[in-house]
């Protein structure tokens, strides 16, 4: 079996963990993210409430982004094609990093990729004592 054949088997064998949200399009705008806040405390493995002003019709997906403001990357797909009611409750992965900085929400509207998102929130993303 050729290189190419085997590259090609193992994309295909990961392609179910790929995320089917909406790619995000344009500038930020609309569906203003309130909670987690510049001086928010996201404690993982306990719920979390994360709200937004939802502005837009149709169905979100919320996304968990790290990084600095200068790379910015996705990390985790936090939920799928919700209603955009404004809220949905959260309970952060025990396994993220030790980290008070560099985390942030990203809501993307489906099927327009219209997105707003809430950058470098002090999420606390060890367990509480």
């Amino acid at each position: 079996m050729s290189f190419r054949a085997l590259f090609t088997a193992g994309l295909a064998a990961f392609a179910p963990l790929a995320s089917a949200y909406t790619t995000p399009q344009g500038d930020p705008t609309g569906n203003a993210i309130y909670e987690p806040g510049l001086n928010s405390i996201v404690p993982v493995g306990k719920p979390f409430t994360i709200t937004w002003e939802p502005d837009t019709k149709g169905k979100v997906s919320l996304v968990l982004l790290h990084g600095p403001s200068t790379n910015v990357q996705p990390i985790q797909t936090i939920v799928e094609s919700i209603d955009n009611t404004g809220s949905y409750d959260w309970t952060p992965d025990t396994h993220l990093a030790p980290n008070k900085t560099y985390y942030g929400i990203e809501l993307i509207v489906d099927g327009t990729g219209q997105y707003q998102c809430m950058q470098h929130a002090a999420q606390k993303t060890t367990p509480m004592q």
